[in-house]
């Protein structure tokens, strides 16, 4: 059973994050195979805001229209925006559960 999951636009302003966590879980979430992730803003509107996977050190560019897919297990992170607002499209592929 593969399927594209849900598809979400995410709106993060000053202050706004999300801590460290995987997409991968029990339940409706162990289906999830790939994470998929969209910049839908211009980087010169938003300050901040920098989008890490633990299995990378470097930068991750952040160009609008960029796209970053992912293994859905593996841990990201969006850190504080310290201004303006960003957006982002998130998804998720599936697939057979791992358990």
């Amino acid at each position: 059973m593969n399927e594209l999951q849900e598809i979400n636009v995410l709106k993060y302003e000053t202050g706004g994050f999300y801590k460290w966590h995987v997409d991968i879980g029990k339940g409706m979430y162990s289906t999830r195979k790939l994470s998929t992730v969209v910049f839908l803003s211009d980087p010169k509107d938003y300050q901040g805001g920098q989008f890490r996977l633990t299995t990378c050190p470097d930068i991750i560019p952040q160009d609008q229209g960029t796209m970053i897919i992912f293994p859905s297990y593996i841990a990201h992170t969006v850190e504080p925006i310290s201004q303006g607002t960003r957006y982002s499209l998130v998804s998720w592929a599936g697939g057979p559960s791992f358990t």
